[in-house]
């Protein structure tokens, strides 16, 4: 069984709001968290394993199976996020989040 094959490969945005530095770019691990208090959509956030530093927020677009995932999960999975730059003002990243238990 491959470490990473009960997780989704998810769209990131918001980073350019987030104040990123140079070194949260890049592959890192972190956990998604759903945010329970939001009263507008079911809002996952991105944060570092190793400061919890607010890095993103997982695209809203058909992501309420991952909500409820994360939410049975104790509100935080695991998460392995790739943030790079293009161009001079565009920021794109994508998240490797768990998603389901059974393969």
């Amino acid at each position: 069984m491959l470490k990473y094959e009960k997780y989704g490969c998810y769209k990131l945005t918001g980073m350019k709001y987030k104040c990123l530095k140079q070194a949260d770019y890049g592959i890192h691990h972190g956990y998604a968290i759903a945010e329970r208090n939001n009263q507008y959509d079911n809002a996952i956030i991105i944060k570092r394993k190793d400061n919890g530093k607010i890095i993103a927020c997982v695209e809203n677009e058909g992501n309420r199976q991952l909500y409820d995932f994360i939410i049975q999960n104790e509100g935080k999975v695991h998460a392995l996020y790739y943030i790079w730059k293009y161009s001079k003002n565009r920021i794109y990243g994508c998240a490797y989040i768990k998603d389901r238990d059974e393969y």
